[in-house]
């Protein structure tokens, strides 16, 4: 049988025992082709937790019952053969050194999920299998169908019943994985990752939005107060305080937003100059607004806010169905681990105080957290009405309109939630929820260290890279916009999310590309007069490997970005296009990537760097 070239690739990954290169790859085939079993079942292996793989594998057979690679693997999972339409389960003894996983805290099988919930009968109109269909679905017009997928990854594996086997026999049939498809039994995963650069301010701020809210009525008042005290429960936090909270439509959410962003200091020089940043990384087109994308920074992806600096909540939606409910429990675990760790003191709302990077990796700690204690209240609180109530949403993929935002951002967004629960869970999974309140003692100082949780648990922080003096190089008529760090989760999206589409790297070499990351530091300097930036950006890698591999997908990135249209400099690797240059200079350890005018990119620039060729 032949497999699409994306599975294939995927294939190798796996045997050669990368699947965290993998996994970005199936993903996004499964984006395009749900109803592929074999993705599903080969997703199983490049996934770290039990409980996705487990419904990985019940999607496969789900889609063909014939599929007796998946069947064999999820036997081996969960000691027990899945049944043939009609036939009851069987245990079977677990594989030799194969174990299950310890519970946690009271949760047999770890993870997020728990036994509470296991007896509950489903309506026949809300059939497992079609949540997790269906749930999918949501997400993937939000942007990713994985993260959904992972929201209720316990809830819907673990509510298989008997009519959803007989549903899945009527499934079409596929045709069942070849033999020659061999993969590796164990794999040791590393957290896979997806960044925002946040404009700097340079004084402290204090929030009274402009719009008045609506308090919600007495019933809806009644059941937040429910709510908030089941997740006080989950989540083994006092409630020190009842926030306000409201409920709004989403035609009365951009006020709300756009006095947050210009109380708090933002204003439009702050977007343009950003704008001007991203244009040298080549994340962004010179035409974009970006005014929109920032003021969406503002909210959850899911459907609400919570804004630290004045403890209100938001919810957006017309009445308070299960949708609100199940986003009220996100927004009011943000409220109460506030109320425990102070998170509007950390330097990161409502606008960050620190490298654009730390304060990524500090968001993803918040927003994993309530994304794994959101999927806890779903397990065991939501009823029947609420995942109904759920199915039939249909999310818009930004809270505020956004007409053709560019690749990165919607890669960007998506990191606190994904990649923040995956970090959260690994230490959830360590200790329950104490080992997640340690996180906020000694909070994580880069995206590298939610990316890769045992750099956070080993203290492996971000190597400090000086800066070299190119402000004087320049004359009076430039001014400096940007001094920050990217980090490797803003180093990646730059190689895989570029503006200029024949200049994106695909996704598993650019993730292999960044994942060496050590450290960096980079400056932006603009000419408002001739329309012109400097860019000059330092990093320093882990091993000598590291460096040349980033070394060589960055030029091969460069060589598409400028048409091939190579400068000719004896020292380096450069390009030009117009008025423009690029250049790019390398060491054992350190890659220094230069961009400014044609006369001073080759020339005095690169000399900034003498030991550096």
């Amino acid at each position: 049988m032949t497999l699409p070239d994306e599975l294939n690739r995927a294939i190798e990954y796996l045997r050669e025992g990368e699947p965290e290169l993998a996994r970005p790859i199936l993903v996004h085939y499964l984006q395009s082709h749900p109803r592929s079993d074999i993705g599903w079942y080969l997703l199983s292996f490049a996934i770290p937790e039990h409980a996705r793989q487990v419904e990985s594998l019940n999607r496969a057979l789900s889609i063909n019952p014939r599929n007796q690679k998946a069947r064999d693997r999820l036997a081996s999972l969960t000691g027990k053969v899945p049944p043939a339409t009609g036939q009851a389960e069987r245990a079977v003894p677990a594989p030799q050194g194969s174990r299950r996983r310890a519970g946690v805290a009271g949760q047999p099988g770890g993870g997020i999920a728990s036994s509470r919930r296991l007896g509950r009968q489903w309506p026949p109109w809300v059939k497992p299998t079609a949540i997790a269909a269906s749930i999918v679905l949501i997400l993937a017009a939000i942007g990713s169908a994985y993260v959904f997928f992972r929201f209720v990854q316990s809830t819907i594996g673990q509510r298989q019943s008997a009519a959803a086997t007989a549903a899945a026999a009527t499934a079409t049939t596929r045709a069942t994985l070849g033999a020659a498809v061999g993969l590796p039994g164990t794999w040791t995963p590393t957290v896979s990752f997806t960044p925002s650069l946040t404009p700097q301010p340079s004084a402290t701020f204090t929030i009274t939005p402009t719009a008045t809210p609506i308090p919600p009525n007495a019933d809806t008042r009644e059941e937040m107060a429910t709510i908030q005290v089941q997740v006080a429960d989950l989540r083994g936090l006092t409630i020190e305080g009842e926030p306000p909270s409201y409920v709004i439509t989403a035609g009365r959410v951009r006020p709300f937003l756009e006095s947050s962003f210009l109380a708090g200091g933002g204003s439009q020089e702050d977007v343009t100059d950003l704008s001007h940043t991203l244009v040298a990384l080549g994340l962004t087109k010179p035409t974009y607004d970006l005014y929109t994308n920032i003021l969406n920074g503002l909210t959850d992806n899911i459907g609400g806010f919570y804004l630290p600096w004045s403890k209100e909540i938001f919810v957006i939606g017309s009445r308070f169905s299960g949708v609100e409910r199940w986003v009220y429990s996100h927004e009011f675990d943000h409220a109460l681990v506030d109320q425990h760790f102070h998170i509007d003191q950390a330097g990161v709302y409502p606008l960050c105080q620190k490298s654009q990077d730390e304060c990524k990796a500090v968001e993803a700690l918040v927003e994993g957290d309530a994304t794994l204690l959101m999927s806890q209240w779903l397990t065991q609180y939501a009823g029947p009405q609420d995942i109904t109530d759920i199915l039939r949403y249909k999310p818009p993929s930004h809270t505020l309109p956004n007409d053709f935002p560019p690749p990165y951002a919607g890669a960007d967004s998506l990191f606190p939630y994904d990649q923040g629960l995956t970090f959260v869970n690994s230490l959830y999974e360590r200790g329950n929820w104490a080992e997640v309140n340690r996180a906020y003692e000694n909070l994580p100082a880069s995206t590298e260290q939610i990316m890769h949780v045992g750099k956070f648990l080993n203290h492996e922080g971000p190597v400090d890279v000086p800066t070299r003096d190119v402000a004087s190089l320049l004359d009076s008529n430039w001014r400096l916009i940007t001094h920050d760090t990217l980090g490797e989760w803003t180093t990646y999206l730059m190689l895989a999310y570029a503006a200029d589409e024949s200049a994106q790297v695909d996704l598993a070499t650019a993730e292999r590309a960044a994942k060496g990351w050590g450290g960096d530091t980079y400056q932006v300097f603009y000419n408002d007069g001739t329309d012109q930036a400097v860019l000059v950006a330092d990093w320093v890698w882990d091993t000598a490997s590291d460096t040349a591999d980033f070394r060589a997908v960055l030029e091969g990135m460069l060589t598409n970005r400028y048409r091939g249209a190579e400068l000719p400099t004896g020292r380096g690797h450069c390009w030009s296009v117009g008025n423009e240059a690029s250049c790019v200079l390398g060491g054992a350890r350190e890659v220094v990537w230069i961009l400014g005018p044609i006369d001073m990119a080759p020339g005095p620039l690169m000399d900034l760097y003498p030991e550096l060729g």
